[in-house]
């Protein structure tokens, strides 16, 4: 890789990090009010175009929040996100892979064993180990994230060959897990709710994982090409 090139994919897995953040932080509701305000004084200090098109639904609403209102807003999201995923009725989306993917719509079943192998052969375990299904979406969110975090600090160290892997392993995981479930669930969240902030997050999780698999084949060719072309040298 040259030098021109590692300064920009550099600065690509460092957003991808910060978003895949974001999304498991709301997904696991570990998202508190100081968040919440800086994401909206942010949007509302930035320009009206946004560099990521699956960005604009959430910025737009982060535009519309009164600053005044923000602390009754968060509360109200907050109850949403009980009603749509915890209950204690009926969940519009339950937040589990195993609940899309399955006839009989159960939590904790091959889908949940085949995430958790895919996460052990990777290095990663699940913080909150029986606490939360390991297919829960705020815990495949971590899970990109941290694999996304990796493949930065290999990329600093001038690791091409684990950072192939580690994209390998992203893309892999999108396809045989993220993308099998989680469009109907965004689905869902927008046709069973009324609130502006949980129907952005949908569009922006949904249209984000659709790019994420192009960005991630894009990539992986890029730095696969750039080795082949140093062997030639």
């Amino acid at each position: 890789m040259n030098n021109t090139a590692a300064p920009v994919l550099a600065d690509v897995l460092a957003y991808r990090c910060t978003f895949y953040d974001l999304l498991r932080r709301v997904f696991l509701w570990e998202f508190p009010l100081e968040l919440f305000a800086e994401l909206v004084t942010t949007a509302k200090g930035e320009q009206v175009d946004v560099a990521c098109s699956y960005e604009a639904a959430l910025q737009s609403f982060l535009r519309t929040v009164p600053v005044d209102e923000m602390a009754s807003i968060h509360r109200e999201m907050k109850i949403e996100y009980t009603r749509l995923f915890i209950g204690p009725r009926h969940l519009p989306a339950p937040p589990y892979e195993s609940v899309y993917r399955t006839s009989r719509k159960l939590m904790m079943q091959a889908p949940t064993i085949d995430v958790r192998s895919f996460y052990l052969r990777h290095g990663f375990q699940v913080v909150r180990l029986n606490q939360e299904p390991d297919d829960t979406i705020g815990v495949e969110l971590e899970f990109m994230c941290a694999l996304s975090a990796e493949s930065l600090k290999v990329l600093q160290q001038g690791n091409q060959e684990r950072l192939v892997e580690l994209l390998s392993a992203q893309l892999e995981f999108c396809n045989l897990h993220l993308r099998q479930w989680i469009p109907q669930f965004c689905a869902d969240i927008i046709g069973n709710t009324t609130s502006e902030f949980w129907r952005a997050i949908a569009v922006c999780t949904r249209d984000f994982l659709e790019q994420e698999v192009c960005d991630l084949e894009i990539l992986k060719a890029q730095l696969v090409g750039a080795a082949e072309s140093a062997v030639l040298r």
